[in-house]
């Protein structure tokens, strides 16, 4: 949903997907400034992502994929404008490149008990570089 979303907004937004799994923190399928282009594209997305899950190991990298998300985000706004990763020294807040915004969203279906992670240790990840906004969305079932 969220590749068929940002689709139409390709000229205003600059996106990437990154995955994790239990056996790695870091899976590229959509760089910035290199969206799909058309529904078999973004189908071939999919289709590397359900060839991850089917094949990965078992374990959580929620905690250092968050990191790993927040790192890329931060090399990309360098690559682009070294000027844009700067704190605004007048309010403390930096701003993010051209359009002033940088969001990082963790999809995670992370079991915290079962691999011995503390929730404080994500929320400390998510909140770790101000110039980046981060949100967690958590899947489960009962």
């Amino acid at each position: 949903l969220i590749l068929e979303a940002m689709q139409a907004h390709t000229d205003r937004y600059d996106f990437a997907v990154l995955g994790h799994s239990g056996e790695t923190p870091k899976v590229e399928f959509v760089e910035f400034g290199k969206p799909p282009t058309s529904r078999g594209d973004r189908l071939k997305i999919l289709q590397q992502m359900l060839a991850h899950t089917q094949f990965c190991l078992a374990g959580d990298h929620t905690i250092e994929a968050t990191h790993a998300a927040i790192d890329y985000v931060l090399d990309e706004l360098a690559s682009e404008s070294p000027s844009a990763l700067a704190d605004d020294a007048d309010d403390g807040v930096a701003s993010a490149g051209v359009a002033g915004r940088a969001f990082v969203v963790v999809l995670s279906d992370a079991n915290f008990r079962r691999y011995g992670m503390d929730p404080l240790w994500w929320s400390e990840a998510l909140t770790r570089d101000p110039r980046v906004e981060c949100h967690a969305v958590m899947l489960g079932s009962l």
